[in-house]
């Protein structure tokens, strides 16, 4: 667990770092605790995903069936947006959209139809419909 928070931490805070430095294009405010300019909560973030993913897949990877070895990967994804969704309640977080351009709210929608007209256009779902429910999830 403790090389999971390490490695997660590494792996969420120096790309950030690099990216900062290369682009220059933004920068963070001050959190309590920082590595140069990017705060903790990047690998906090990470070790998140990481942890949880793996807990998903290993509750059915070590079963003795082979259901068990192909639903863990949907059984860590999951994990990963079971644990998100968990968060979002507890902390019902608000957001003034009166300071939001009401386009904004149409981001997600277009996001997803544009990927959807894209997969259905390219046959990518035809080949693998698996990323259809990982589109739509």
């Amino acid at each position: 667990m403790v090389w999971q928070l390490a490695a997660s931490v590494a792996f969420g805070v120096l790309p950030e770092r690099a990216t900062i430095k290369q682009l220059r294009a933004y920068e963070y405010g001050q959190f309590l605790i920082m590595f140069g300019e990017v705060p903790l909560t990047f690998g906090v973030g990470w070790f998140w995903v990481v942890s949880s993913f793996s807990s998903g897949v290993r509750f059915l990877a070590y079963g003795d069936g082979w259901i068990g070895r192909w639903l863990a990967p949907v059984a860590g994804i999951d994990a990963v947006l079971g644990t998100a969704l968990a968060l979002v309640v507890v902390a019902k977080p608000q957001v003034d959209r009166s300071s939001l351009p009401r386009v904004a709210a149409w981001v997600p929608l277009e996001f997803h139809f544009y990927f959807l007209i894209i997969g259905v256009l390219s046959r990518v779902f035809k080949q693998k419909p698996f990323l259809l429910f990982v589109m739509l999830s």
